[in-house]
Order: structure tokens, then C-alpha cells, then sequence
């Protein structure tokens, strides 16, 4: 598993909370009630979005300092709070065949929807690591 440290912005959000944002990734936002879950969601957020664009056969873009991005113009106006948060990015996958009930996939469907993760792979490899990392496996 390799690893990827890209500067993250912080910002109040007038609701509440923080949202995250990422210049060098954009589409690739996270929240938090506080700034702590903040960047806690955030690392999360941006090793699945690594993970997907990997998946995808797309290329990772090389992480740019704080001071490159100021140079480029993409610092957000106002007050921000910056972090540089690293993401463990899982290497490409392997194709596997499972044979599933269709009320089971037709649930996962549903799942998906109401929670925007896109694909079938991507929710069995999210079910995968939480009951992995509740047994304490590695």
C-alpha cells in the first residue's frame, strides 16, 4: 500500500461544522462537526477517492506545496484553515465472481442511493475493511 500527502482547506461552514475541500482533487469534499472529524472524514474521503481513481486507471496527481498553490491563485478568499493529510491508497484491485440474492443487491442498490457510493465494489470493499477492522485484523 503506498501512501499520498495532498494540503487540504478547512472552512467553517455557516450551518455548522467544516467542509473540506482539496485543491489538487477536485470533486473530492468532506466534513466534520468540528475540526478534529474534519480532517479525521477528510483522510478517509481522500483515500477512497485515491482508491477509485486508481481503480478507474486514472492518474494521481502530484501533490503541490501550500506555497505552489498560493502561486496558482487556488487559495480560498477568507479565513481557511489549512491541514496536509495523508491517504493510504490501496494498489488495483482484482475482478472476483459473487453470486448474491437479488433482494440482497437490489438492498445494496438502495444503500448505494441513499448514500452516493457509486458501485457494488466499492460498497463490498467498505463492508470488507469495517468488519476487518472490527475483528482488529490487518
Amino acid at each position: 500500500m503506498a501512501s499520498r500527502t495532498y494540503i487540504a482547506f478547512l472552512e467553517a461552514a455557516t450551518d455548522g461544522g467544516y467542509g473540506v475541500s482539496f485543491p489538487d482533487l477536485p470533486g473530492c469534499v468532506s466534513a466534520g462537526e468540528d475540526l478534529d472529524e474534519a480532517v479525521a472524514n477528510a483522510a478517509e474521503g481522500l483515500s477512497l477517492h485515491l482508491s477509485g481513481m486508481v481503480e478507474d486507471g486514472e492518474e494521481l496527481p502530484s501533490p503541490r506545496t501550500l506555497q505552489e498553490i498560493a502561486q496558482g491563485g487556488d487559495l480560498p478568499e477568507g479565513k481557511f484553515v489549512y491541514s496536509a493529510i495523508t491517504a493510504e491508497i490501496e494498489e488495483k484491485g482484482e475482478r472476483v465472481n459473487v453470486y448474491l440474492p437479488k433482494t440482497l443487491l437490489a438492498q445494496i442498490e438502495r444503500f448505494g442511493q441513499r448514500t452516493g457510493i457509486d458501485n457494488r465494489s466499492t460498497f463490498f470493499r467498505l463492508a470488507a475493511r469495517r468488519m476487518l477492522s472490527a475483528e482488529g485484523a490487518q
